[in-house]
């Protein structure tokens, strides 16, 4: 006894809540229990509520153990003591992870996993917060993040993944359930036609109700006897129920999961105003009260009819903001058709491996990266490239995942599984784009976790009061509803989800995907934009304009394109590529007499032409391994670098043969991306390995500043450059904006990184956005969107405050009846949902991108080209 004593002195001063582990101010609320410590102190009865769910004590309603609660003053060390029975399959290399059943499972930095899913039985923001608290309990689960539109959940997790039976069965304690991450869309189409039906019929009942609701009105003038009105009582009361039964089944049932799990929601609001003006009426009815004659029966039928029909708005509305991302799952196959030991076997796209030959008929889509094998096709690519004419593909030719046959049969080599096709990455990349977690979203659920509470608290201080003061049970009931009634949290819980998914889906319809909301929150305060050239101001489609012989080899060119080639041959960058292109028909001379290919990044390769050293570079590469350039070579070089071109030179046994110029054409968006970044007041910069002179005559041309074109930028320069950048600018936001080739660091070490992808191959593992039609243009749209975005969602909670600040009070002084409470806060969730649909009706275009037919032959179709090849 004593020690118990003892123990709880030990904890007389806590200062930490035992749960969520917040600081406690005031009075703490304690819960005892057999195991030390002993007594557990809560910063409030949400997170002893949380506790007795979860925890291990006599009132749990849960048989999960949780122990070694932490000591007081410290954060709170949750650890189970129970054997792991399922563990999910280790991740395949990014962008290559296959969907299970369930559950979607992705490979970040440090082998970190993310495991999103749907979960089912979720009705308002009120919610979430326990359920992301009682995930982040389980092992191994670092953080769960849940999406308040699409109800889909993404646990981040160590290297050991997470237990997902555990996961499954605490959701299931909780009242949830868990449905197929990718079946969002289906989801709350199903729910939508749900609601409709059931307010359908809720409108048809009403109006039965409405004619003998009127007949008892009318008494205060007629004088009704006392059988007509009983025998209507009866009526209305059988009406009513088959309303409550029906219409409010969904409301009250998630009403119940949360009693039985101690937890609260909207519904839990909605469900004691109905019940408590529903069983009073039915006292009444059946004479079981007899003090008065009044009945609530058409308040609780139209309080229902008109709450469902606010959730159906809702439910639509979430529907039309994740359609974006519906469109991309609908653009792959479930199953393909593929050679297996000489016969056609049609198989779940899962199956699909590398080299495997894929048959796609007419009309059907292509359900891998692959090479075309037959002799030409004619594919539709309007997907990644804009374009609506259809593209003429020939043998050899690269086809993308999810461009359509629009031509004959045909068949492709798959050059990767379907899963980890360029279609997939950007479907991953989309649906993190929905991880919801921002400021206004924080500031939500701190309001959801009280607010509920809080009504109720004056729902019932109102009925007492007013009851106590009158002595009129009716008038005091009528003021509890109202209460009840009018302040929903759903108003608030919408305000900033709803915004930030169609901010998102409207983008996406742009060709713009963002990887999640703390980006599209994020983007209109970026105050300096730094820009790699080549691929991303440029097309990234190099090409050898000319080749300038040197000292002794003038008019003797022949073969130094193809020995150039050979020494590219397993370099996977544009150069080589320009090198490969140009060498088709050139010369042939022996492979074989090319060897010791060495590569050094950012400056050139070198190796051995039969016994000659061969050195293919930049001036400073050759100059480092002793070869000079007199004064009158670089005097010719410099004329081409002047007009924007690159110099590439070639020196074969320690002489400079030739070198070669290389262009790569300015992209027509890129101009007018940079002339309106600049009007927005946002500092550009430009960074390229390229000479002063090539960097400055793109400069020039696209509208950077001078001083901001910085040239000959190794990777690692341009890492330190943003490294320097930000320490310098202290608070301020750096985007980089690149192609994926080579700057990969930058784009890491950025606050903001932008990938305008120029093949398809590079990965989308590390940007924050990806400009799928590689028109830079798309970056104003996006700082514009993102600033109408935040202006709507300050709108919505500034309604959402003022509303609830006056609908209240209102309700407690009898001003609003429950009818007008329900019909008030069935139009405040109007008023957020129409208000948060504004964005994707609205024309969000830069003023100067006005683009031409010639803008999008030579920019967006270009992009399309540069994908493929």
């Amino acid at each position: 006894m004593f020690d118990f004593i003892n123990k709880i002195k030990d904890k007389a001063k806590p200062s930490h809540c035992d749960f969520c582990g917040a600081k406690i101010v005031k009075r703490p609320v304690t819960a005892e229990v057999k195991t030390p410590p002993y007594m557990l102190n809560f910063c409030c009865y949400g997170c002893k509520i949380g506790y007795l769910t979860l925890g291990k004590s006599e009132s749990s309603i849960s048989n999960l153990i949780i122990n070694d609660l932490a000591l007081p003053g410290q954060m709170p060390v949750f650890q189970k003591e129970r054997e792991r029975q399922t563990q999910i399959r280790r991740g395949q290399p990014a962008g290559s992870a296959e969907p299970t059943t369930a559950y979607t499972v992705t490979r970040g930095k440090n082998d970190e996993r993310q495991i999103s899913f749907g979960i089912k039985g979720i009705t308002c923001s009120s919610c979430i917060p326990v359920i992301e608290k009682a995930l982040e309990l389980q092992d191994n689960i670092e953080s769960a993040k849940i999406n308040p539109v699409t109800h889909s959940v993404t646990l981040n997790t160590g290297q050991g993944g997470a237990d997902l039976k555990a996961v499954k069965n605490i959701l299931k304690k909780l009242g949830y359930g868990v449905s197929e991450y990718d079946n969002s869309y289906d989801n709350l189409k199903e729910e939508s036609y749900s609601l409709l039906a059931r307010f359908a019929f809720g409108v048809f009942m009403s109006m039965n109700i409405m004619v003998f609701s009127l007949l008892l009105y009318s008494d205060y003038f007629l004088r009704l006897k006392n059988e007509i009105i009983n025998y209507s009582h009866i009526i209305l009361w059988t009406f009513t129920t088959a309303i409550v039964l029906v219409v409010g089944y969904p409301i009250f049932k998630s009403a119940y999961k949360k009693l039985i799990a101690l937890a609260y929601n909207s519904d839990t609001l909605i469900s004691m105003g109905v019940l408590s003006a529903y069983i009073y009426s039915s006292f009444i009815t059946f004479g079981l009260y007899k003090k008065s004659s009044g009945v609530f029966f058409d308040t609780a039928a139209m309080i229902l009819i008109l709450i469902t029909f606010g959730k159906f708005l809702e439910a639509s509305a979430k529907k039309s903001s994740v359609s974006g991302l519906h469109n991309l799952i609908n653009l792959r196959p479930d199953f393909a058709t593929i050679l297996i030991d000489g016969e056609e076997k049609e198989v779940d796209i899962g199956n699909i491996k590398k080299d495997d030959i894929v048959f796609v008929k007419q009309g059907g889509l292509v359900p891998a990266d692959g090479i075309l094998i037959s002799e030409y096709a004619v594919i539709d690519e309007s997907m990644y490239n804009g374009e609506t004419l259809p593209v003429n593909k020939k043998n050899n030719e690269n086809l993308i995942s999810g461009s359509i046959n629009k031509g004959k049969d045909i068949k492709i080599k798959a050059s990767t599984g379907a899963y980890g096709s360029y279609l997939f990455k950007i479907i991953r990349f989309a649906e993190r784009a929905y991880n919801l977690k921002t400021e206004p979203l924080r500031y939500v659920d701190n309001i959801a976790k009280i607010f509920v509470p809080a009504i109720i608290a004056v729902a019932v201080l109102t009925f007492a009061i007013y009851y106590f003061l009158t002595k009129n049970f009716d008038a005091s009931l009528v003021r509890f509803i109202s209460v009840l009634v009018v302040a929903c949290p759903c108003a608030f819980g919408l305000a900033a989800p709803l915004v930030i998914t169609n901010g998102i889906s409207r983008a996406q319809k742009d060709k713009i995907l963002v990887n999640g909301a703390e980006t599209l929150e994020l983007f209109t305060n970026a105050d300096t934009f730094i820009f790699d050239k080549t691929g991303t101001l440029t097309e990234g489609l190099p090409e050898i304009k000319e080749i300038v012989p040197l000292n002794s080899t003038k008019g003797k060119i022949t073969g130094l394109i193809q020995v150039a080639s050979l020494i590219e041959r397993n370099i996977d960058d544009r150069i080589a590529e320009a090198f490969k292109r140009k060498a088709e028909n050139a010369e042939k001379i022996d492979a074989d007499d090319i060897s010791g290919i060495k590569f050094k990044i950012g400056y050139g390769v070198s190796a051995k032409y039969l016994n000659d050293e061969v050195l293919l570079g930049n001036p400073e590469f050759l100059e480092e391994n002793g070869i000079s350039l007199n004064a009158e070579i670089k005097k010719r070089a410099l004329g081409f670098e002047k007009e924007g071109a690159a110099v590439v030179y070639l020196s074969i046994g320690g002489e400079p043969k030739c070198f070669f110029v290389i262009t790569d054409k300015i992209k027509s968006s890129s101009g007018d991306a940079i002339k309106n970044i600049l009007k927005l007041k946002k500092r550009v910069i430009m960074l390229s390995g390229d000479s002063e002179e090539a960097v400055n005559f793109i400069a020039s041309q696209v509208g950077i500043p001078k001083e901001n074109a910085h040239f000959r930028m190794k990777p690692e320069d341009k890492l330190e450059f943003i490294q320097n950048l930000k320490k310098k600018d202290g608070g301020g936001i750096a985007a980089f904006v690149g192609d994926g080739l080579n700057d990969m660091p930058a784009m890491e070490e950025a606050d903001i990184s932008i990938l305008s992808p120029s093949h398809y191959n590079v990965p989308f593992t590390r940007p924050n956005v990806v400009l799928l039609n590689g028109d830079l243009r798309s970056i104003v749209l996006l700082l514009k969107l993102s600033s109408v975005t935040r202006r709507i969602i300050k709108e919505n909670l500034l309604f959402s405050f003022i509303y609830n600040s006056a609908a209240i009070p209102l309700a407690v002084l009898g001003i609003l009846n429950p009818l007008s409470a329900a019909i008030s806060m069935m139009v405040s969730s109007i008023f957020i949902t129409f208000n948060s649909l504004k964005i994707k009706l609205r024309r969000v275009e830069p003023s100067a991108a006005k683009r031409t037919d010639a803008d999008t032959e030579s920019g967006i179709a270009v992009y399309g080209n540069a994908l493929i090849k």
